[in-house]
């Protein structure tokens, strides 16, 4: 069996602490600390609620119009939508896959985040 344990995210050097703020504060993820053997690389790592993690990495970002992105279930869509729009971020909403209630947004840097309802998607995690 194969499964997914993190996904990394490029960010600008030197934008760590817009990227904590972002992180932490929008889609509310848990930041844990790098082990000290990558302190020096920079970038930062969070938390899911599933033991999964995100790593923002200092990278190149991705060139315009990319398309990739990593996805994440919401337990409730609504109640995320509403908190992102406190924040003023625009969400594109898209039901067009699986019949599936979906959105996307777009972090400080132009990285996509998708955000799928968990109650509709055919594709729940094991």
């Amino acid at each position: 069996m194969i499964r997914l344990h993190h996904v990394g995210i490029p960010i600008p050097a030197g934008s760590e602490d817009q990227a904590l703020a972002f992180y932490s504060q929008v889609p509310g993820f848990t930041h844990v600390p790098k082990p000290p053997d990558l302190h020096l690389d920079g970038g930062l790592w969070f938390l899911l609620a599933d033991g999964r993690q995100i790593h923002l990495q200092i990278d190149i970002p991705l060139p315009e119009g990319s398309r990739t992105h990593p996805a994440f279930l919401a337990d409730d869509l609504d109640d995320l939508a509403n908190l992102l729009s406190t924040y003023e971020i625009p969400l594109e909403w898209d039901d067009n896959w699986l019949n599936t209630r979906r959105f996307k947004i777009r972090d400080p840097f132009g990285n996509i985040l998708e955000f799928i309802d968990a109650k509709q998607t055919t594709h729940p995690l094991p």
